[in-house]
């Protein structure tokens, strides 16, 4: 799926997923809805202790079980998200990944309905408690590479890219921090190969 790990912990949510949309479909919906309106909160839960309570009983699953399936819809309607997939996008790959159909339809009108607004909040998330990137410096160094056995018997100089990063201070820190990355040529290229998938999702939310 795309940008979902598919690990057996999400499988097993998901088919709890499947479950609930069979036996309680008129209720899917609703609870879908309140997940949706309550990420990215971290100040407060989904669901209060009563209420989970509750959710235990009318969808007679275990306070794991139902964490398990928080977390699951949590997590797929934030990846929808930062990858900017449409209703239908969302909706060919929660099938892929084994959902049926009712489970897949209830996503579908979920997210037609809410994706603008959580997109709208995950953008105006602030990071203010969070180290950031100040300054970026560069340079090319060759480096020797050199017999161990024979000091004559060197090997031709490789070129590697020194980066330099200047980070800013986390909030209430005082102290400033460089970061100095050496990169040969294909870790270099991977490094960009990475800067490109964030600059694809960071494209996704802001367009």
């Amino acid at each position: 799926m795309y940008g979902l790990n598919l690990t057996t912990s999400y499988r097993t949510a998901l088919e709890l997923g499947n479950v609930i949309a069979q036996q309680h479909g008129d209720r899917y919906l609703p609870l879908l809805h309140r997940i949706l309106d309550k990420i990215p909160s971290k100040e407060e839960c989904i669901f209060s202790l009563e209420e989970e309570s509750q959710l235990q009983n009318l969808l007679q699953l275990s306070p794991t079980q139902l964490q398990q399936f928080l977390a699951y819809c949590s997590y797929t309607f934030q990846q929808a998200a930062y990858y900017g997939l449409t209703t239908q996008s969302l909706a060919q790959e929660l099938l892929n990944a084994g959902a049926n159909s009712e489970q897949v339809a209830a996503f579908q009108q979920a997210w037609n309905g809410g994706s603008a607004a959580l997109v709208k909040k995950l953008m105006s998330q602030k990071f203010s408690g969070n180290a950031h990137l100040e300054s970026v410096d560069w340079r090319i160094q060759l480096q020797g590479i050199q017999s161990r056995h024979d000091k004559e018997d060197t090997k031709p100089a490789v070129p590697v890219a020194l980066l330099e990063l200047g980070v800013a201070p986390a909030e209430g820190k005082s102290k400033e921090g460089k970061l100095v990355l050496g990169l040969k040529h294909e870790e270099m290229q991977d490094l960009f190969m990475n800067l490109d998938r964030v600059q694809d999702q960071l494209d996704a939310l802001t367009s």
